[in-house]
């Protein structure tokens, strides 16, 4: 599950970067043409020809309410994200004391498990929970960098 979920975040960290890149683009694209746009009414004036060159550069214009929806599925997204972290931040302080944790396991899992062999039981019960905290660590810097990104 930890793993696919940075799968998941390493994706969206790549997808979000491009849309904002290329989203950049488009607005630098749109500065130019304003720029470009105001030379031409300070030279001429407002003439018919400006003013038809005006609307159809409005026509051209990407649609506002499609950012407006992105913002909104963006934050939405965020919070859920903001979220997850809260909860991996709390998994993740419960394994800093893993000699804790490893006898929480050993005494879920019942005397009858723990006769079989318990100092392998232990030991791998603790090579478990060590990965599971490395796994959180890089987990909560992924969503770190999503949500901040």
């Amino acid at each position: 599950m930890i793993g696919s979920s940075r799968k998941e975040i390493a994706e969206l960290i790549v997808t979000t970067a491009q849309k904002l890149e290329q989203t950049n683009e488009d607005l630098a694209a749109v500065e130019d043409q304003f720029d470009r746009t105001r030379e031409k009414v300070d030279t001429v004036g407002l003439t018919n020809a400006i003013g038809l060159l005006l609307r159809n550069q409005r026509e051209s214009l990407s649609d506002v309410r499609h950012y407006h929806r992105s913002i909104a599925a963006r934050q939405t997204t965020i919070r859920n994200s903001q979220f997850e972290l809260l909860q991996l931040k709390d998994r993740r302080s419960e394994l800093t004391n893993l000699d804790v944790q490893v006898d929480r396991e050993l005494h879920a899992v019942g005397h009858a498990v723990r006769r079989a062999d318990p100092a392998g039981l232990e030991a791998s019960v603790r090579v478990f929970l060590k990965a599971e905290r490395d796994y959180l660590d890089a987990l909560i810097i992924d969503v770190n960098t999503y949500t901040r990104g």
